[in-house]
C-alpha cells in the first residue's frame, strides 16, 4: 500500500514536471472556445490572476470585490501579433468600458503588465475585438487580458485566436527608377510603391521608406533617393534609384492669328498646348507687361487678345505653376468691421469699372442691408453693392444722396447663404452687368437714373457703406460674412474676361487693374493693394483672428524654376508693312486686233488701305507684243507689281474697196498703172502691188496684191485689153479725118516723101490742094501712119448750110441721100476732080453700080449753099 501511493506520487510529480515543462515551450499560434473547463479549471498552459476562471464554456473576469483579474495566455513566440476575441458584459454590473490587453514577463508575475491597448464591452451579446501589436518593440511573450482593480465588472470572453508575428533575420530592398512630372502646382509626391521592385524580408514585405517623397520645382532634372526597407524584426536594406522630375510646364508653340495690320488693330494670340492647371498669360516683350491673362490651362491651346495696338509690337507667353501656399480672406463680423481704401490715382469709376470679389454673406433676413462695397464719401454714395434687407436680393445703386445727379438702382437674384460665390458688377459707363460665378443675372427691378458720377475726395470700402455714417436712416450695417480676391478695374469687364479669371490668382499687372487685394497677408491690419500703393486699411478688426482660409489661394508664389517663357515669340506689325494683296492672282493675257488703245486696270485690297486700282507702265496704244507691269501701291511704302501679256493679233486680210476691178483697156501699150485700193483692219487705206512688166504692149490678166505686213493678203486680177491704133481716115467733103481719137497727129504729105505738112497736128485735115495724105497717129508712144488718101480739090466752096448725110458707106447699089433742104442738083465727082455725072432736083438715092471700086465726091446743091461728102465704093 506505500509502495502503491509512492508510486502514484511519483507517477502524479513526473506529469506535472513534463505540464510545466511544456508551457515553457513558446507557441506561434493559440485557438481557444473554452468549452469542457468548469470551477476554477483553465486551458492547458493557461494562467490567472484572482478572479478569473472558466464558467459556462467562457473565460469570466470578474473584478467585483476582488482585485484586478487576469487570464494570461500560454508563452508565444512574441507578442507582436494578432489577438482576436468575443466578449460580453453581465448586466448585473453594467458595461466594462475601461478593460485592457497586454503583455507580462512572466505569468507568475503580474505586476510587470505592459498595457498595449484598452476595449469597452458595452453589449450582453458578444462583440468582436481584434488588436495589433506588431508595433510592440519589447520583448514579453505572454498575452494578457485584465480589468482594472475594483471596478466593479464581469465580463465573459469567448472565441479567443492569437497569431505571434513573424521573426525575420533577413531583409532586401530592390529599387528601379522612376520619372515622374510636377502637377499644376509645382509639386508631385511619390510612393515606395513607385520605387519598390521586389523588396523582400523572411516575414513578408518590409516596411518601406524614402528618404525623399517630395519634389519640386528645385528638383526638376534627376534626384537619387534611397529605399530602406525595415522587416519586422528592425533589420534593414537600403537600395538607390534615380527619379526624375519633369517640368509641369512645356515648351509651347506661339502662333498669331494676323501678324500684321493696320493701327487700332487687335489680333489673338494662341498656344499649341496647354498644362493643365497651370496660369498662362500674354506679356509684351520689351519689359514683360502682362498684356491678357493669366488663363488656366486645361491641355488645349489656349487664346489671348492683344487688344488694340498703335505700334509694332512683340509678344511672349508665360506660364507659372499656380503653388500650394494655404490662402487666406478676412472675416467681418457684422458690428463694425470693415476695410477701407483710397481711389487708386485716376481712376474715374464714373467713366467705368468692375468690382468684382469672392464673397460670403449671411442674409439679413428683414434687418438692415448688408453693405458689400461702396465708393463715395460719408455724404454721397456714388456706388453702393450690398445685400437688401428686406428681401435678400443684392442692389447696386448710383448717385446715393447726390444732389446733382437722379438715384439709379437695379435688383437681382438672391445668393446663396453664407456660401462662398464670386460676385462681380461691371459699369461700362451706359450699363450695368452683375455676374453670379461668371453667370449674368438678369435684374428683377430696374430703376433709370442719372449716370454714375464721381464725387471728390472719394474712397473705396469694402464690407460698409459711408454715407451710413452721417445717415443712418438708410439702415445699412456692415458685412457679416468674408471676402477674398477684391479687385477694382477701371474699364467694365466682359462675361468671358470675368469667367476666365475668377477662379485664377491676378498678378497685379493685368491691363485695366487699378486695385487688387488678394487678403494673402494672412496678419496685421493692412490688406496689400498687388498694383501697388492704395493699400487697404483693415478697419476694427483684429490680427490674426479675423484672417481666415479663403476660397481661392493666391498666396504662394512660384518657384522661378516652375515659370516658363515660351521660347516662341511672335512679332505684330502695326502701321502697315505688308504688300497690298492683287485680287486675281494671275492676269490673263490681253489678245486684241491690231492695237489696244485702252486698259482696263485691275484691283489689290489692301490690309490698310482697302482696295486699289494698279497702275500701269505702258504707252497707248499699243501695237505690238508688249509685257505691262501693273503696280499697286498703298501709299505706305508698300507695293505690289504683276505683269499682263499683251498679244496683238492681225489675222484678218485687208479688204479691196472695189468688189471687182474694171478692164483696163489701152491703146498700144500701158506704160503706168494705177493701183487700186483696199482697206486693212490694222493698217487702213493700202495700195496694192502688181506683178505685171511694164509697159503692157498685150492684153493679159494683171495680179494686184495687197499685204498688210502681217501675212494677211488678198488679191485681185483687172483685164488689160490693149488694142492696135486706128489708122482709118473718114473723108467728108474736102476735110480728112483721123478716127482714132485721143491720140496726137501729124498729117503728112504722101507725094512728098510722107513729109510732115506744117500745124497740120489736129485729127482733122483739110487739104488746100489736091493730093495724096495721111496722118501719123500717136497713142501711148505709138506712131502708126494712115493710108494715103486722094483729095481732089474743086474749088467748090461748101457753105455747110444744110445738114446732110449718105448712106451706106461704103456704097455697092445704091447711095441714099437724106438733105435737111430741097435739093437743087446732085454731082459726082472722081478724086481726081472729073464730074462723072449729074443728078435732077430732088434725086434722093442714086445708082453707083457702074462705078469702080474707090473713092468718089458727092456734092449736093441746096438752097443755102453746096454741101459735099466723100463716098466709097465697093
Amino acid at each position: 500500500m506505500k509502495k502503491l501511493l509512492s508510486v502514484l506520487i511519483i507517477t502524479l510529480f513526473v506529469a506535472h514536471f513534463q505540464a510545466e515543462a511544456q508551457c515553457t515551450v513558446a507557441v506561434q499560434s493559440i485557438a481557444e472556445d473554452f468549452d469542457g473547463y468548469t470551477g476554477n479549471d483553465l486551458p492547458a498552459c493557461w494562467n490567472r490572476q484572482n478572479n478569473a476562471y472558466v464558467i459556462f464554456d467562457q473565460l469570466r473576469l470578474r473584478s467585483v470585490n476582488a482585485p484586478q483579474p487576469m487570464g494570461i495566455l500560454p508563452k508565444t513566440v512574441n507578442a507582436r501579433g494578432v489577438l482576436y476575441f468575443e466578449a460580453w458584459y453581465y448586466p448585473n454590473w453594467g458595461a466594462a468600458t475601461n478593460c485592457q490587453v497586454g503583455v507580462v514577463d512572466d505569468p507568475n508575475n503580474p505586476a510587470s503588465f505592459v498595457v498595449l491597448g484598452t476595449f469597452a464591452v458595452n453589449s450582453t451579446l458578444l462583440t468582436p475585438f481584434s488588436f495589433d501589436f506588431s508595433t510592440y518593440t519589447g520583448n514579453f511573450q505572454y498575452i494578457a487580458i485584465a480589468m482594472p482593480t475594483n471596478s466593479g465588472k464581469e465580463i465573459y470572453i469567448d472565441n479567443l485566436t492569437y497569431t505571434s508575428g513573424c521573426v525575420s533575420t533577413s531583409v532586401t530592398a530592390v529599387a528601379q527608377d522612376f520619372t515622374a512630372q510636377l502637377a499644376s502646382n509645382g509639386e508631385v509626391t511619390i510612393a515606395t510603391a513607385d520605387i519598390d521592385n521586389g523588396s523582400s524580408s523572411d516575414c513578408g514585405a518590409p516596411a518601406l521608406t524614402l528618404s525623399q517623397t517630395d519634389f519640386d520645382c528645385n528638383d526638376i532634372g534627376v534626384t537619387q533617393v534611397t529605399l530602406t526597407a525595415t522587416d519586422v524584426s528592425g533589420n534593414t536594406s537600403t537600395a538607390t534609384a534615380n527619379v526624375t522630375i519633369l517640368a509641369a510646364i512645356d515648351n509651347e508653340t506661339v502662333t498669331a492669328t494676323s501678324s500684321s495690320f493696320c493701327i487700332g488693330g487687335a489680333t489673338t494670340i494662341t498656344t499649341g498646348s496647354s498644362a493643365s492647371g497651370v496660369s498662362y498669360y500674354l506679356r509684351d516683350d520689351s519689359d514683360n507687361s502682362i498684356v491678357d491673362g493669366p488663363v488656366v490651362g486645361d491641355g488645349n491651346a489656349l487664346s489671348f487678345n492683344t487688344g488694340t495696338l498703335n505700334s509694332t509690337t512683340t509678344f511672349n507667353v508665360y506660364a507659372s505653376t499656380i503653388g500650394t501656399v494655404a490662402s487666406t480672406a478676412i472675416e467681418l463680423d457684422g458690428a463694425n468691421d470693415y476695410v477701407s481704401a483710397p481711389v487708386a490715382a485716376g481712376m474715374n469709376y464714373a467713366q467705368g469699372f468692375t468690382f468684382e470679389s469672392w464673397v460670403k454673406t449671411s442674409l439679413p433676413g428683414n434687418g438692415g442691408s448688408r453693405a458689400i462695397f461702396s465708393a463715395g464719401t460719408t455724404a454721397i454714395s456714388d456706388i453702393e453693392v450690398y445685400v437688401q434687407g428686406s428681401t435678400n436680393k443684392i442692389f447696386v445703386v448710383y448717385n446715393r444722396n447726390n444732389p446733382s445727379a437722379t438715384l439709379t438702382y437695379y435688383e437681382y437674384p438672391i445668393p446663396v447663404a453664407n456660401t462662398w460665390f464670386h460676385l462681380a458688377v461691371s459699369y461700362a459707363g451706359t450699363s450695368t452687368s452683375v455676374y453670379y460665378n461668371g453667370v449674368l443675372q438678369t435684374p428683377t427691378v430696374t430703376q433709370n437714373g442719372s449716370p454714375l458720377a464721381k464725387t471728390s475726395n472719394s474712397s473705396f470700402e469694402f464690407g460698409r457703406a459711408q454715407v451710413s455714417v452721417t445717415h443712418p436712416e438708410y439702415g445699412f450695417l456692415t458685412l457679416l460674412g468674408a471676402l477674398d480676391e477684391t479687385r477694382i478695374w477701371n474699364v467694365g469687364r466682359t462675361q468671358p474676361q470675368i469667367a476666365a479669371m475668377m477662379n485664377v490668382c491676378a498678378a497685379g499687372t493685368e491691363a485695366g487693374l487699378t486695385q487688387c487685394y488678394s487678403f494673402e497677408d494672412g496678419t496685421g491690419l493692412v490688406a496689400t493693394n498687388l498694383v501697388g500703393g492704395s493699400n487697404g486699411t483693415l478697419v476694427n478688426m483684429s490680427s490674426p483672428e479675423d484672417w481666415i482660409t479663403g476660397p481661392i489661394d493666391c498666396a504662394a508664389q512660384p518657384d522661378p524654376a516652375c515659370a516658363v517663357e515660351m521660347t516662341q515669340t511672335v512679332t505684330i506689325t502695326v502701321g502697315d508693312a505688308v504688300a497690298p494683296v492683287a485680287d486675281i492672282a494671275s492676269l490673263s493675257a490681253i489678245n486684241a486686233q491690231c492695237e489696244v488703245t485702252t486698259l482696263t486696270a485691275p484691283t489689290a485690297t489692301d490690309n490698310c488701305a482697302g482696295a486699289i486700282t494698279g497702275t500701269h507702265n505702258a504707252s497707248l496704244p499699243i501695237s505690238s507684243n508688249t509685257t505691262i507691269t501693273w503696280t499697286y501701291d498703298d501709299g505706305n511704302g508698300n507695293s505690289t507689281v504683276q505683269v499682263q501679256e499683251v498679244v496683238i493679233n492681225d489675222n484678218m486680210a485687208p479688204v479691196p474697196d472695189a468688189v471687182s476691178l474694171p478692164d483696163l483697156s489701152a491703146v498700144c501699150e500701158v506704160t503706168v498703172l494705177t493701183a487700186p485700193t483696199a482697206t486693212d483692219n490694222c493698217d487702213g487705206l493700202l495700195a496694192a502691188t502688181h506683178n505685171a512688166t511694164l509697159p503692157i504692149t498685150s492684153n493679159q490678166i494683171i495680179t494686184w496684191t495687197w499685204n498688210d505686213g502681217s501675212l494677211n493678203s488678198v488679191s485681185q486680177d483687172q483685164v488689160v485689153i490693149i488694142t492696135d491704133i486706128d489708122v482709118e481716115t473718114t473723108v467728108n467733103g474736102g476735110t480728112i479725118t483721123a478716127d482714132q481719137t485721143g491720140a496726137t497727129y501729124q498729117w503728112v504729105d504722101c507725094d512728098n516723101g510722107n513729109a510732115p505738112i506744117s500745124n497740120e497736128d489736129q485729127q482733122s485735115f483739110s487739104p488746100a490742094s489736091s493730093g495724096n495724105y495721111a496722118v501719123e497717129v500717136t497713142v501711148n508712144g505709138c506712131t502708126e501712119t494712115s493710108g494715103c488718101v486722094n483729095m481732089t480739090v474743086t474749088g467748090i466752096t461748101e457753105a455747110h448750110t444744110a445738114e446732110l448725110n449718105i448712106f451706106p458707106i461704103p456704097a455697092t447699089q445704091l447711095l441714099n441721100v437724106v438733105c435737111s433742104e430741097d435739093v437743087k442738083a446732085l454731082h459726082v465727082y472722081a478724086v481726081s476732080g472729073q464730074l462723072l455725072a449729074s443728078y435732077p432736083q430732088n434725086t434722093k438715092a442714086i445708082d453707083v453700080s457702074g462705078l469702080s471700086n474707090g473713092m468718089y465726091l458727092l456734092v449736093v446743091q441746096s438752097e443755102s449753099g453746096q454741101t459735099q461728102r466723100r463716098f466709097a465704093k465697093e
